[in-house]
């Protein structure tokens, strides 16, 4: 062979094979060059990676700023595009564009031990489940999580007269775990401390070693993995949750309701467990039912800690509403109505406050993306397949929320009227807008939100009328860390909502008068919820303050091109600019607790401005098909916990507390994992819960 062909027609061969795959290999689309060429912000002098792992905050906000259409951001998984936020509608009705698909890439989903998220990827399990079974089945739900918040307090927090000083975090984290246990899996097994304590760890761990992972170099994680005490730990974690999982299924079918192909929907069982094992043996999947479960459970503590973090604003009510205000409405409606659903849509005021509290803790970005194929916007804008992408959210844009900084738990219920406002999002909390993303818009709308809502009200209620709290005098960290432009818990405190309660003490009794007019009236159900409105703006303004100024963190599946010409090419990362903290939307961005109260008044829609509503303006949810479908159920785990905490015991901050300083992680504020609160039973004749 060699005699016939000399080697230099070998060596030109193959030399001509590499320089081909060499050029095929560099081959890019159209898109891909579009986002190539995107501007890539950093801070001045500093490498583009390190500054959003130290400053992400100022990385958007100079993004926001100096560029009018999307621009880039290298974060600690890769490189993502901000589309902005007036392409929100296009952006949350494109289904080349996935939020599930981030998982693979912020959450490891394709790590053993972070499998719980698969099913969140690769099947409609928890969707299906969520709409058809959860969301009709709210009544039954709001009876059992009320029963289960008096039993979990006494049990977590005690009856002591006498300040109790203790870690909140972890008193807290526990209680959340309950109260989503008991809707998830229901009795016995929330009431398994092992349970329990399985779930507190999972979700912990998940973030933990995550975030260890994201720090370490890509192509070493399917190696280091194996050997981060982190990733081992929650690989521990979650095969004791199978194990439990499966002795539960194993004797509800020898002692309940027979095997899961006989189920029905007339069964014995009204939570998560049953309802999942309706769906899989009704679709014929093959679903890890653990894995939904243990996913299920992890965003709801998640989102349910984060969402009572922000009741370090209750002070700040008092300054502008009637002292008796709160209080009066929560006691007469949980008299008089004893758990009906109207009571809870009818704790307006206790709905504003948790919208307030959720607009200020989205920060400047939301609905974290992929891109499934190449996608091009109206604006010309374009996402390569494969690529990440984020929304821009504008919940702290000064044009729509006047001190968009400024926790106003009014915000979405008082009359504020300003010549040449915009048009404003709703400030219902469960609604959705483009104005307001917290829960998702669209095809992204979080199908959840409406549970949420309920149990965030009802725990909110019974906190701020059966304790008092206040921090302990002797302590004194930040309360806050920020990571990747948002505002939120630090692992080892999921506990905000009464840290923050503390430091803004003056604003525990107008909450409880709420709490205690809307419940004596209607009772824990979805209208009592729903009438908490001070609750309600509480969350959405502290949401909105704790985002930044970019949502939706995506990666591009297909390329992308928007209307402006913008270009996301196939598997790069891509966000939303989220204008959270905008001024042109947000008038003095800083905490408002009436903030949205007042965008409620002015345009005289009680079902706007919901804590879980979501538009083009407010991505804290997400928007379109990126909304989030568990908002509604996180919204009801938080006001419901948040309501009882305040009711039942009293809560201190000290005289010589610190400011809420925070710390600022990748541009989200994180709170400090050693807080410690000081609170007690408190002394109260009559109580609605």
């Amino acid at each position: 062979m060699l005699q016939k062909h000399p080697l230099y027609v070998y060596v030109s061969f193959f030399g001509l094979c590499l320089v081909v795959i060499i050029v095929w290999s560099r081959r890019r689309s159209a898109a891909e060059k579009y986002v190539a060429s995107l501007p890539l912000v950093s801070i001045d002098g500093v490498d583009p990676k390190q500054a959003w792992a130290t400053n992400a905050r100022a990385v958007i906000e100079k993004g926001l700023r100096e560029h009018s259409g999307p621009f880039r951001i290298m974060t600690s998984t890769g490189v993502k595009i901000v589309v902005r936020h007036q392409l929100t509608e296009e952006f949350t009705r494109s289904r080349s564009i996935s939020g599930v698909e981030t998982l693979r890439i912020d959450g490891f989903a394709d790590y053993p031990g972070f499998e719980a998220a698969q099913v969140a990827i690769g099947s409609p399990l928890l969707r299906s489940m969520l709409v058809h079974r959860l969301s009709l089945s709210l009544d039954i739900i709001r009876k059992d999580l009320r029963d289960e918040i008096e039993v979990a307090t006494q049990e977590i927090l005690g009856d002591s007269p006498n300040w109790t000083s203790r870690k909140a975090s972890t008193d807290f984290s526990a209680l959340a775990a309950r109260l989503i246990s008991r809707v998830l899996v229901g009795t016995p097994l929330c009431h398994n401390q092992q349970w329990v304590d399985v779930t507190n760890d999972h979700t912990l761990l998940s973030f933990t070693a995550a975030s260890e992972l994201r720090r370490t170099h890509w192509m070493l994680r399917p190696v280091l993995h194996c050997f981060m005490d982190s990733c081992r730990s929650l690989r521990r974690t979650a095969t004791q949750a199978r194990s439990q999982i499966a002795n539960e299924l194993e004797r509800r079918e020898t002692t309940e309701c027979g095997p899961i192909e006989k189920l029905d929907a007339s069964s014995c069982r009204s939570d998560g467990l049953h309802w999942l094992s309706q769906e899989i043996q009704e679709s014929n999947s093959k679903a890890d039912i653990a894995a939904a479960v243990l996913h299920l459970s992890l965003i709801g503590v998640q989102t349910t800690t984060s969402a009572l973090s922000q009741v370090r604003h209750l002070g700040v009510l008092v300054r502008e509403i009637a002292t008796e205000k709160v209080l009066r409405q929560c006691a007469s409606f949980a008299s008089i109505h004893n758990g009906l659903h109207s009571s809870l849509h009818e704790m307006k005021q206790t709905d504003s406050f948790l919208n307030e509290s959720q607009r200020l803790s989205m920060g400047y970005l939301s609905m974290n993306s992929v891109a499934l194929h190449d996608v091009t916007f109206s604006d010309g804008t374009k996402i390569a397949k494969g690529a990440c992408c984020v929304l821009e959210s504008k919940l702290l844009d000064d044009k729509t929320y006047p001190s968009p900084l400024e926790f106003d738990p009014n915000r979405f219920s008082q009359t504020y009227a300003k010549p040449q406002q915009p048009a404003l999002p709703k400030p219902s909390f469960v609604a959705t807008s483009v104005e307001h993303l917290g829960f998702g818009f669209g095809l992204r709308t979080c199908p959840g939100r409406f549970l949420a809502a309920d149990i965030m009200k009802m725990l909110l209620a019974y906190l701020v009328l059966h304790y008092d709290w206040q921090l302990d005098p002797s302590e004194d960290y930040p309360m806050t860390m920020e990571i990747e432009s948002m505002m939120i818990l630090h692992p080892e405190a999921r506990m905000k909502a009464v840290q923050h309660m503390c430091q803004h003490k003056t604003f525990i009794e107008p909450l409880r008068k709420e709490i205690v007019t809307v419940i004596g009236e209607h009772g824990w159900t979805k209208a009592g919820l729903y009438h908490l409105k001070l609750m309600d703006d509480f969350l959405k303004e502290s949401l909105r303050i704790t985002q930044g100024r970019l949502a939706m963190a995506r990666v591009c599946t297909l390329e992308t091109v928007f209307a402006d010409g913008s270009v996301v090419p196939k598997g790069a990362g891509c966000m939303i600019e989220a204008n959270f903290q905008d001024s042109t939307l947000y008038p003095q961005p800083e905490f408002d607790l009436t903030r949205f109260a007042r965008l409620r008044e002015r345009e005289g829609k009680a079902q706007s401005w919901q804590y879980v509503s979501t538009s083009v303006r407010d991505l804290a949810f997400g928007y379109g098909i990126h909304t989030c479908p568990g908002r509604f159920f996180a919204a009801n785990v938080v006001k419901i916990a948040l309501a009882h905490l305040l009711l039942k015991y009293d809560w201190s901050l000290g005289d010589d507390a610190g400011a809420d300083s925070g710390l600022e992680t990748e541009s989200i504020r994180l709170i400090d994992p050693e807080m410690r609160v000081r609170f007690k039973k408190a002394a109260r004749t009559q109580s609605p819960l």
